[in-house]
């Protein structure tokens, strides 16, 4: 009987347990990002940027930014938490587009982290999650 009592409790507290654990993952499976910018270190002035978040489709723009300048990413936290980001731009004549992954952040942080994308010579780009400071 007693037997049968713990296998009884066992099927009713195991669902609340891990749903328990899927929630607290979840929690820190995505580090708190605040803030999005994207730094201009070409050298030259980069115009009609234009950056996209997925899934989220969110999108920003900006008309120009001059040679090692930044620009904040007018998106709210939620829209800043992406998988994927697209980002495009001009030099002169020349228009690039590069697709990135976001990175993965694998440290437990309580400080808000800043999302940077960088715009590098020769049409290149990253995208970092340095911890705001």
């Amino acid at each position: 009987m007693t037997d049968t009592r713990i296998f009884l409790l066992s099927l009713l507290l195991a669902p609340s347990l891990l749903s328990g654990c899927a929630t607290s993952l979840g929690k820190h499976s995505r580090p708190l990002i605040d803030l999005g910018v994207v730094e201009n270190l070409t050298g030259e002035v980069v115009r009609d940027v234009r950056v996209k978040h997925m899934p989220t489709r969110a999108i920003a723009s900006f008309s120009a930014i001059l040679a090692d300048r930044r620009a904040e990413i007018g998106f709210s936290p939620r829209e800043l938490m992406a998988d994927e980001g697209e980002i495009a731009w001009l030099i002169g004549t020349q228009r690039y587009k590069v697709r990135l992954l976001m990175p993965v952040y694998g440290q437990r942080s309580s400080q808000p982290l800043v999302l940077v994308y960088q715009l590098l010579p020769g049409g290149q780009a990253r995208v970092l999650l340095p911890e705001a400071g």
